[in-house]
């Protein structure tokens, strides 16, 4: 089975506080992003920096979802990456925790696709999660923490997946793309 890491590390600078907590409908953004792969995943490891204490309340008592606190995140994604990477033993699929919009058929569409690494395509760009096959494990982990998943995914032939979902290019940076994000989770038919 596959593992989701959903990096929850930053500091949300351009967001101006905590953007993973920012709330709709009482949840925070970040659940949105942890629920569309709840179905389809073993298991959730989110892995926390700045704001790790915050996030692990609310995420405590989520089943089949662990937290894990990155003491490095300071230093870029990848050593986030590699703190997620560190507590899977399979196959997994990793993205960033201001994607919220990824409809679960999405992931499914991603876990039914071929090839060792794998990301979705819409309207010819590409976008999250990207999937890595458990046989890259250690490969990844040798990388140093300077290293990045783009060029640690052009390492290798990816399949790209053609995909009908605009979520997989979505991502929450600012405050005024939160409020797009509300809008936008309102009309979502896979809610």
């Amino acid at each position: 089975m596959v593992d989701a890491i959903i990096l929850a590390g930053g500091f949300g600078k351009r967001a101006k506080g905590n953007k993973m907590l920012f709330l709709h409908n009482n949840k925070p953004l970040l659940w949105y992003t942890v629920l569309a792969y709840k179905e389809h995943v073993n298991r959730v490891v989110i892995v926390t920096g700045a704001y790790h204490e915050s996030i692990k309340s609310f995420f405590d008592d989520a089943v089949n979802t662990i937290i894990v606190h990155n003491p490095d995140y300071e230093k870029g994604m990848f050593t986030s990456v590699k703190t997620g990477m560190a507590r899977t033993t399979g196959s997994v699929v990793i993205t960033p925790g201001d994607i919220p919009l990824i409809k679960p058929s999405t992931i499914e569409t991603i876990l039914n696709a071929t090839g060792k690494v794998r990301l979705p395509v819409y309207q010819n760009r590409k976008g999250h999660p990207l999937y890595l096959d458990a046989s890259l494990r250690e490969a990844l982990l040798e990388k140093p923490d300077t290293y990045n998943l783009k060029a640690f995914r052009n390492e290798y032939h990816y399949q790209q997946v053609e995909v009908q979902d605009s979520g997989v290019l979505f991502d929450v940076d600012t405050q005024e793309a939160f409020l797009v994000f509300k809008t936008r989770k309102g009309h979502n038919d896979e809610d």
